[in-house]
């Protein structure tokens, strides 16, 4: 992704931002979701359940087909 690492993007969950406006919160998601999509990503991974929340958010509302999933689950999958 084009931000990454100590330039990251929030996924607009963050500081109480959901509380306070969903709707822009939900669409910095879908920012996040698209960058993901432009390099073709099939799973966004995350260890912050608002992250994981505001991302699944996000991404249903561009019908994007990235799943969104916590890390610990994602190595659970790769277990089995």
């Amino acid at each position: 992704m084009e931000t990454t690492r100590e330039a990251a993007m929030c996924c607009g969950a963050g500081g109480g931002l959901r509380s306070y406006d969903v709707e822009l919160s939900k669409k910095i998601a879908e920012d996040r979701v698209k960058s993901a999509e432009e390099i073709d990503a099939e799973v966004i991974a995350t260890v912050c359940p608002f992250c994981e929340h505001n991302l699944i958010a996000g991404a249903e509302q561009i019908n994007s087909s990235i799943r969104v999933v916590d890390v610990v689950d994602l190595l659970a999958e790769s277990l089995k």
